[in-house]
């Protein structure tokens, strides 16, 4: 197997990481949600942590991989001469500070959940936490149409 296509495959893993912690973590959220008692909830909340983690090296991964590609495939053109791959750009810029923002709000409500299971009986929320998780939910929607669409656009690679 020649260096391009280890990089191309190394690159598709990546995709693969990052669409499966966007979905997963998407549906594990819903299932935090619907979890009648405290314990359920942080159990939840410890999966999604673990699954987030995972972001990072699929984050890494696409980057390295990209580079490679670029290098490896003699790409002759400037670097945002094709509109389509920096649109591409731009979307993955957004969908990491989105996941930055993601785990930064995932430790927050972590700490609150836990406080809050100490203190208060299964059916009780906080508007604290209501709000993080209303963010929260946002944050798996953009990332997941924004790997959607990173996706479309490198299939079709539109002309702009």
């Amino acid at each position: 197997m020649s260096p391009l296509q280890c990089s191309l495959v190394l690159h598709l893993i990546g995709v693969g990481i990052l669409f499966t912690t966007v979905i997963a973590g998407l549906l594990l959220h819903q299932q935090y949600k619907r979890a009648g008692d405290w314990a359920s909830r942080l159990i939840y909340l410890k999966s999604l942590r673990t699954i987030g983690l995972l972001s990072p090296a699929g984050v890494a991964l696409m980057i390295l991989s990209g580079i490679a590609n670029m290098t490896l495939g003699h790409y002759s053109r400037p670097f945002f001469f094709d509109a389509w791959l920096g649109v591409k750009l731009l979307i993955f810029l957004v969908m990491v500070l989105v996941g930055v923002m993601t785990a930064i709000l995932g430790a927050r409500r972590k700490r609150l959940a836990t406080r809050l299971a100490e203190e208060l009986s299964a059916g009780a929320t906080d508007p604290q936490l209501r709000s993080i998780d209303s963010r929260m939910l946002a944050a798996y929607f953009i990332q997941a149409i924004g790997i959607i669409t990173i996706i479309a656009l490198s299939i079709v690679k539109p002309r702009f």
